[in-house]
């Protein structure tokens, strides 16, 4: 292992605990931007009540749009404190924190174990374009981390319809449990694997070629019921192609079982009854791609619990289904959650003895993507504004104050969308189209600053993810693991929830 890199890394670790209490202080002065309902902006006067007073008078002096927040904006000149609100902000994303490493950072930590690093690659034929970019990164990555400390099984929880998993044995001939919470996720990941290693070795061969799908109904060759290394295949690793070829049964690879997880559950023992292990020492790896809710937290329990697990590679995606310590918010326990026994937030002590929290609406917010609605400047649709006047019609015309979800409304005008949203509620007929015009023009001056508040709220929203990040950092440290990291794995615009936490055993 490269010692003397990782030796170094370590040395930075107290900058976690620093980098925490940083972003928690940062962020509590705009807690109540994230904490509202968006339809409540003109019900509740939100831009009077939340935005800081520089702001406020800056955007109404200068007139400033939503624009302010893409790059090569014409009036940056004249938004001074807006440009410093989102320069600040910036500092505190995931990405551009010191205790982050990128992919080639991660590798370089690891160099000294001289192993090669796969390269398979995949395409759409089984998966999204977003999924098939996300396997193949962490596919690659696993491979690499259960050869480097000799992992003789893969422990993949929430593993869904099986798309990392069936790879994982597939492509890099690794032994795996995937354990699911649906049943219809586990049945189905049983088929698809199925139907996967039958095309497996024709779809290889079409990627490393380039040769294109012949239409909608292009099927590789299948093979039989066993899975074929080619020393021949640019698509393995270097060590793998200098080897003769091996034929593999795939039932004795990859096997899948339908459960809910909490941190008190044997895995371990449902891993060596599924595949009949009798050898006391197992050397597993949990990993988890996109782990809902608590689940991503009750991972990091069982790799602490459980000593045959050496090492925990774990993404986490749906930080508003995570319970909370301060509120307890238990309508937030939903069947799809695996782990709902373990509070998820806050984790450390760190968190807990600042009594710091995020509210349900805050971390509902962390599931904005900036990068994809930075790069194709994205601005807040139309809806947007009229939902937040439909509520205003609710509250003050029929006192309606509790907040309804509305949903998705395909129109061409604020009038239309009104009368479909009030639908909902029986009142379409209860409304004039005098009403409409009157209240659309007395809110449409104000409708830039609905976007700057939403845009706002989207420029914090990446902080967010990172304390919860590093709340989970920081609790493995605390457990005493030192060799814990926070890795960016994938391409945000790809795949906004891309961030990862590595934890390795001495």
């Amino acid at each position: 292992m490269a010692i003397h890199d990782r030796m170094n890394f370590k040395k930075s670790l107290p900058q976690v605990r620093h980098r925490l209490i940083e972003m928690t202080d940062y962020i509590k002065p705009f807690l109540p931007i994230l904490e509202c309902h968006m339809v409540n902006f003109y019900t509740n006067n939100l831009w009077s009540k939340n935005v800081p007073e520089k702001i406020k008078v800056e955007v109404e002096k200068c007139n400033l749009i939503v624009n302010e927040f893409f790059e090569e904006s014409p009036s940056i000149k004249n938004s001074k404190e807006l440009q410093t609100f989102i320069e600040s902000a910036k500092k505190y994303f995931p990405s551009t924190l010191d205790v982050c490493l990128h992919e080639k950072e991660f590798y370089n930590l690891f160099k000294d174990w001289n192993c090669s690093r796969a390269n398979t690659l995949l395409d759409n034929s089984f998966m999204s374009f977003k999924k098939s970019h996300e396997v193949e990164v962490m596919s690659n990555l696993i491979k690499y981390l259960s050869e480097g400390f000799g992992c003789s099984h893969i422990l993949d929880l929430g593993g869904g319809k099986g798309y990392l998993g069936s790879v994982l044995a597939l492509e890099h001939k690794l032994k795996v449990l995937s354990i699911d919470s649906s049943s219809s996720n586990t049945h189905a990941a049983g088929k698809r694997a199925q139907k996967m290693k039958k095309y497996w070795q024709g779809i290889r061969k079409r990627i490393e070629t380039g040769i294109t799908r012949k239409g909608k109904h292009w099927k590789a060759n299948p093979s039989q019921n066993e899975v074929t290394d080619s020393p021949n295949s640019s698509l393995l690793s270097t060590d793998k192609a200098n080897k003769e070829e091996k034929r593999i049964n795939f039932i004795d690879l990859y096997k899948n079982v339908t459960m809910f997880v909490n941190p008190d559950t044997d895995v371990v023992g449902v891993l060596r009854e599924k595949f009949k292990e009798e050898n006391d020492d197992l050397s597993i790896a949990l990993v988890g791609l996109h782990t809902c809710g608590n689940l991503g937290p009750s991972s990091i329990e069982l790799f602490l619990k459980m000593k045959s697990v050496k090492l925990l590679l774990n993404v986490g995606c749906c930080y508003h289904l995570l319970t909370d310590k301060f509120e307890g918010e238990q309508e937030t326990q939903v069947a799809t959650n695996l782990c709902s026994y373990s509070a998820g937030f806050p984790m450390s002590q760190l968190l807990l003895s600042r009594g710091f929290r995020l509210t349900y609406n805050t971390r509902v917010v962390a599931a904005q993507s900036v990068d994809r609605i930075m790069q194709d400047k994205v601005i807040p649709s139309a809806n947007l504004f009229y939902r937040a006047l439909v509520e205003v019609l609710l509250v003050e015309k029929f006192k309606i104050e509790e907040i309804f979800k509305i949903g998705s409304i395909k129109c061409d005008s604020f009038p239309e969308y009104a009368r479909k949203a009030l639908k909902k509620f029986e009142l379409q007929d209860k409304v004039t189209d005098h009403e409409l015009d009157e209240l659309f023009n007395k809110y449409e001056q104000h409708w830039s600053k609905l976007q700057i508040y939403f845009m706002m709220r989207v420029t914090l929203a990446p902080i967010v993810e990172a304390i919860c990040l590093l709340d989970r950092l920081q609790y493995l440290h605390e457990q005493g693991i030192e060799e814990a990291y926070l890795v960016q794995l994938f391409d945000p615009v790809k795949s906004p929830r891309c961030y990862g936490i590595l934890a390795v055993r001495d």
